[in-house]
C-alpha cells in the first residue's frame, strides 16, 4: 500500500546513459533509478506503469550529467532511505537528498487509493499533486568549457549573452518540437572564468530542447571572433529561421544541470552518508583524470 509520495535529488554521470528518461530498449538514469526502487520495495514489482507512479521533474540528454536532478514517487513503505537504494544503483547514480511531499492522509484526501496495492492513480488526481516537474520555480544547467589557451573573448561573449537574457522567441536557438511553443524567459545568464574553465550558468522556469547546447555554441563562436555578436539579434528573430542552418551543439559532456529550486516549504533533508560518496567517488575521478593526464604528457614529450 502506499505510504507517501516523495522527492529525491540524484547526482549522476550521464556518460553511460541514453539520457535521464525512460526510452525502450535504452540504458537511462531514471530506469536504473526505478529498478532500484523496486528492488528495495519502494515501489511493487509487477505490471506497473512507470509513468503512474514515477514522475521526472525534466530530462537530460546522452552523456549530460546531473548534480541535483530530482524524481518523485509513490512510497510503498513507510519510511524512505536513499542510502539503502543507493546500494542498488550503479556507482555513478547516487541519490543525497530526499522530502516527504504528501503524506498518507493527504493523499487519501486527494483521492489515492492508498491501501490496495497497484492502485490506478487516474490524470485528474496526478494534477491534484505536487509534482516535481510542474512545480518547480526554476531549473539551472551549468556548461564548462575549456580555455587554457585563454583563446576566447569574454567581454564579447557576455554582450552577446545580455540580449539573450528576457522572453524572447527561441526557434533558431533549439530542436523544435511539434505542438511545443518556443517562446522561454531566460532569467539568468552569466558567464565567468575560472583557471583554465570558461563557466555559463543558465536559470529559468523551463529550457526547450538542445536550447543551452546551442546557445553556448554560438557565444563560443562570438568568444572565438568567427561570429559577431549582433547575430544574436537576428537569432532571435523567428522569421529567420535560415539561419539557424549554421547553429551546431557544443558537446554535451560540458553540461550539468546543477539545480532545480522549489517553494520554500518544500525542504528536502540531505543525507550525508550519501554526500560523502559523492565526495569520496569525485576525488577518485579527479585522481584517475590526473594519472591518465600525466601519462599522456609524458607519453607526447617522449617523442
Amino acid at each position: 500500500m502506499i505510504c507517501g509520495y516523495y522527492f529525491i535529488k540524484v547526482f549522476y554521470f550521464g556518460d553511460q546513459y541514453h539520457g535521464s528518461a525512460h526510452q525502450p530498449d535504452q540504458n537511462t538514469v531514471e530506469d536504473e533509478l526505478f529498478k532500484a526502487l523496486q528492488k528495495k520495495g519502494y515501489i511493487p514489482k509487477g505490471q506497473y506503469k512507470q509513468s503512474k507512479v514515477f514522475h521526472a521533474a525534466g530530462r537530460t540528454d546522452k552523456k549530460v550529467h546531473s548534480r541535483a536532478m530530482v524524481f518523485g514517487f509513490f512510497n510503498f513503505r513507510r519510511k524512505f532511505y536513499p542510502i539503502e537504494v543507493n546500494r542498488s544503483l550503479p556507482d555513478d547514480i547516487i541519490i543525497w537528498a530526499s522530502c516527504l511531499i504528501h503524506n498518507r492522509e493527504e493523499l487519501i484526501k486527494k483521492g489515492v487509493a492508498v491501501g490496495e496495492e497497484l492502485p490506478a492513480i487516474s490524470l485528474e488526481i496526478l494534477k491534484s499533486l505536487l509534482l516535481p516537474r510542474f512545480n518547480a520555480l526554476q531549473r539551472h544547467y551549468r556548461y564548462i568549457y575549456y580555455d587554457a589557451n585563454k583563446e576566447l573573448d569574454i567581454s564579447r561573449m557576455k554582450l552577446a549573452a545580455e540580449k539573450l537574457r528576457g522572453t524572447h522567441d527561441f526557434t533558431n536557438l533549439c530542436k523544435v518540437e511539434p505542438d511545443r511553443k518556443t517562446e522561454r524567459t531566460l532569467d539568468v545568464i552569466d558567464i565567468h572564468r575560472k583557471d583554465d574553465f570558461i563557466i555559463f550558468d543558465f536559470i529559468a522556469l523551463s529550457f526547450l530542447w538542445h536550447q543551452i547546447r546551442k546557445t553556448v555554441y554560438v557565444l563560443l563562436k562570438i568568444g572565438m571572433k568567427d561570429w559577431s555578436e549582433k547575430l544574436i539579434e537576428d537569432l532571435l528573430n523567428p522569421i529567420r529561421q535560415k539561419i539557424s542552418s549554421k547553429v551546431g551543439l557544443a558537446p554535451a559532456k560540458g553540461l550539468i544541470l546543477w539545480d532545480i529550486i522549489y517553494p520554500d516549504n518544500i525542504l528536502f533533508n540531505i543525507c550525508s552518508k550519501s554526500l560523502s560518496i559523492i565526495k569520496r567517488d569525485l576525488n577518485t575521478h579527479i585522481y584517475m583524470l590526473q594519472i591518465r593526464t600525466k601519462i599522456a604528457k609524458s607519453i607526447r614529450d617522449s617523442f
